[in-house]
């Protein structure tokens, strides 16, 4: 079942970057190189000096300082380089690739269904009321795919990038594979456009996103206390993240653990606050802060999963427990590659 599920998933990739593709030279030939160029830096200008993505930011950065989840990870670092290095590529992708496959989404589903809006919800619920109702469906299908990234073998390699972060910060949610970006987006876009709103409203869903994914990810001391129950909380999170085996595989959510307490997939463990990354040696971190490594370092990063997808790296689709691997296991680079992904977050 999920060796067809993972075909299907592989193939999927192929197509949708076959179409990023097809979308790039029909932009350059119908708008204009220059002129496309001015509009995808004015948005990607606009998204990275936002004054209130900046100041939420702020105020997190504050909050993990005082109340740190892990205090020798509270000040700056390289893995706090890497993250703001994906931060602005992540963000460059997502006014571009991302807006791409966004419209391409729109125009696919009004053609399949000729316009037809017998979904729409918006007359009876409201903008607002169809944005909240949208908002948890797309929160559930997130769940879904992302349980199917730790249990597909390709899918699990582009999202074991945004696991490889030892030292979770509120701008960790960046570091994401611009294949899982385009996933996510997706599963958060079309129910909202289904249920009746404009693509613009429900794209703004996907972007509701990234101010409680900066929340997850923050080096915080908090479950949330009874409110847990309600809202995912950076323990809660960071628990997801953990290298520690008992944690595998638990803790999806992104927003409602309410879908982990429905597929028995939510760890009880309400207060720890492990290490967190991915058992893999080989993979490509940041070795220093100058210019010239950042940008090698985002490059490395994102051509690392397709590597590891050609070659097949056996035995692991996101569901084994097993001990971590032991120095003799390491020596040589192939036995790297089986044996350090063998165990994961």
């Amino acid at each position: 079942m999920l060796r067809t599920v993972e075909r299907r998933c592989w193939t999927a990739i192929a197509v949708v970057v076959s179409v990023i593709l097809l979308r790039v030279v029909w932009i350059a030939a119908h708008v204009g190189r220059y002129r496309y160029a001015h509009l995808a830096w004015h948005g990607f200008w606009h998204t990275v000096v936002d004054p209130n993505y900046w100041a939420f930011l702020v105020a997190l950065a504050a909050l993990q300082w005082f109340w740190p989840g892990r205090r020798e990870q509270r000040g700056p670092s390289l893995a706090i380089v890497e993250d703001a290095t994906w931060f602005v590529f992540s963000t460059l992708l997502g006014v571009t690739i991302v807006v791409w496959v966004t419209n391409l989404f729109d125009t696919t589903f009004n053609r399949a269904t000729g316009g037809w809006n017998g979904f729409n919800l918006v007359p009876y619920l409201g903008v607002w009321g169809v944005a909240i109702f949208a908002f948890v469906i797309g929160d559930f299908f997130v769940y879904v795919t992302h349980w199917l990234h730790h249990h597909t073998k390709t899918l699990w390699y582009f999202h074991a990038v945004h696991h490889s972060q030892e030292n979770l910060n509120p701008l960790s949610d960046n570091r994401q594979h611009i294949v899982e970006t385009i996933v996510v987006f997706a599963v958060t876009y079309v129910p909202g456009v289904a249920l009746g709103l404009t693509s613009a409203d429900a794209l703004k869903l996907g972007f509701a996103n990234l101010y409680f994914s900066a929340w997850l990810h923050t080096n915080l001391r908090t479950n949330l206390g009874p409110l847990r129950h309600v809202l995912a909380s950076p323990q809660f999170h960071r628990v997801h993240h953990s290298t520690s085996p008992e944690h595998f595989n638990t803790n999806y959510a992104t927003v409602f653990p309410i879908w982990d307490v429905l597929f028995h997939t939510r760890h009880k463990d309400i207060n720890s606050y492990p290490k967190t990354g991915i058992h893999d040696q080989t993979f490509p971190h940041q070795v220093k802060a100058s210019p010239q490594s950042m940008v090698a370092m985002f490059v490395r990063q994102t051509i690392h999963p397709f590597k590891l997808a050609v070659k097949r790296v056996p035995k692991y689709a996101g569901v084994d427990k097993v001990p971590e691997p032991t120095i003799s296991s390491l020596r040589t680079v192939g036995e790297d590659h089986a044996a350090t992904l063998l165990t994961r977050t």
